[in-house]
């Protein structure tokens, strides 16, 4: 996946990107910053991780005991919409819990090696430790640190979260614009 998103870069004569990823995806972000330094300027990582015990171990439970009925229907018709064939969202669902529990934990110094500016974005009740986003900005050489209050995606309004109407997705939005507006 990381070779597709530098190829997809380079194909639309982007040198360089600020990335945003959130949870498992962060890992994707990280490894473009490994592997493609000169492709990313700045990254925003929502509830990163890199370790599995950076993790609450019922996350782990959970996901292992999980089914494709377990996922959200708003997600589901999302991806039927822009999927050519809808058919492929079981196959989809069963590669990302293969990826999330075959995963392994990272070198840190492989998350030392990554030079770009990086802002770490968590909630107080995430399904990361707050502990392990402290450990996360100890080894990057550029991170700065965000902790904020809420569970998994709802400070940032994701769209499935339980909270309605929040305004911490306001303050999220300026906390990203003030990261990405600040001179490296």
């Amino acid at each position: 996946m990381v070779d597709d998103i530098a190829e997809l870069l380079k194909y639309s004569k982007i040198d360089n990107a600020d990335c945003f990823a959130v949870s498992n995806g962060c890992n994707t972000a990280m490894q473009i910053a490994i592997r493609y330094p000169n492709l990313v300027q700045k990254i925003i990582l929502d509830s990163a991780f890199f370790k599995r015990d950076g993790l609450y171990l019922q996350v782990w439970d959970s996901l292992n005991q999980s089914t494709l009925t377990d996922m959200q229907q708003l997600l589901k018709d999302a991806y039927t919409k822009v999927a050519p064939d809808s058919g492929d969202l079981s196959r989809m669902y069963e590669k990302d819990k293969k990826r999330m529990m075959e995963f392994e934990d990272w070198k840190t110094e492989d998350i030392r090696s990554i030079n770009t500016p990086v802002l770490i974005i968590v909630g107080d009740k995430d399904v990361v430790h707050p502990e392990h986003a402290v450990e996360m900005i100890r080894l990057l050489p550029h991170a700065r640190l965000s902790i904020l209050l809420g569970k998994h995606g709802s400070y940032t309004g994701e769209v499935i979260s339980e909270v309605v109407q929040s305004k911490m997705s306001d303050l999220v939005v300026s906390i990203i614009e003030e990261f990405l507006n600040e001179l490296v």
